[in-house]
């Protein structure tokens, strides 16, 4: 196996963050689930609420929950650039920008499992979840990835990520908040790609907001693109350049629809 097809594959943490140089579409089955190691547990693993981490297991429960997101991250973008096709030029694009964005996601992984080890645990301590994979079960194409990963997910991880921080900061880890922002300013640089992709991939469709919202699989909303209303990064979205239109209809769509959904 390529060492791409590793990071699917391949049981190992190691496999999952080797460096990938160049991607290309293979032969392989798409998996039901990524391969891995018998110690990743697969649980319930409520995300810890932000008071939460005034305890020192509450700090280390929220970065092991932003690290199984990251390893799922990994793991969903080497299925994209392994399975969905590019055949246009936008597709071929988004690739590339998918191998770079795949590089973030590995050092934002080892940047949470070294704070983890740093403050006396390891990552596989707590269970995982396979919660943003599951999400993505029912995706084949480009268009559809970059209307949930870059626009939902990632949209959503830049209300995560500055709120956490800022707890983290409150409660003295300075070094975990340090981390956090790292992350937020890469989840701008991805949400600007996921964008631009998306309205590239735009032919007779004219309303940008209506066609991502017709690209999300069951059990996802517009409203899974953000963190709450206490907890909304106006300034990351601007700079991301998401439209002033599609920021006010994420920010308002209702969430009794994304419960709903999710139910």
């Amino acid at each position: 196996m390529t060492p791409l097809e590793h990071i699917l594959f391949g049981k190992k943490i190691t496999s999952k963050l080797e460096k990938i140089h160049t991607y290309h579409e293979t032969h392989l089955l798409r998996p039901e689930n990524p391969a891995r190691e018998e110690s990743l547990k697969i649980g319930k693993s409520k995300f810890p609420q932000a008071q939460e981490l005034s305890t020192l297991e509450g700090r280390v429960k929220a970065l092991h929950s932003f690290a199984s997101h990251e390893l799922q991250a990994i793991e969903l973008m080497s299925l994209a650039l392994l399975f969905f096709p590019a055949r246009e030029d936008w597709e071929k694009k988004y690739k590339d920008h998918l191998l770079l964005a795949l590089d973030d996601e590995q050092r934002h992984f080892k940047l949470y499992e070294m704070r983890i080890k740093d403050l006396g645990y390891n990552f596989g301590d707590f269970p995982v979840n396979l919660h943003l994979w599951n999400k993505c079960k029912n995706i084949t194409t480009l268009k559809q990835f970059a209307a949930v990963m870059s626009l939902t997910f990632e949209t959503a991880n830049l209300d995560f990520a500055l709120h956490y921080a800022l707890y983290f900061r409150k409660f003295g880890d300075e070094k975990s908040a340090h981390v956090l922002e790292e992350v937020h300013q890469d989840e701008i640089v991805h949400v600007a790609y996921g964008q631009k992709a998306f309205d590239a991939s735009l032919e007779h469709e004219n309303n940008f907001f209506k066609a991502y919202e017709k690209e999300l699989p069951f059990g996802l909303t517009p409203a899974h693109s953000r963190g709450g209303k206490e907890i909304f990064d106006l300034k990351g979205r601007k700079k991301a350049r998401l439209t002033d239109d599609f920021i006010k209809q994420t920010r308002t769509y209702p969430r009794a629809m994304r419960a709903k959904s999710s139910s």
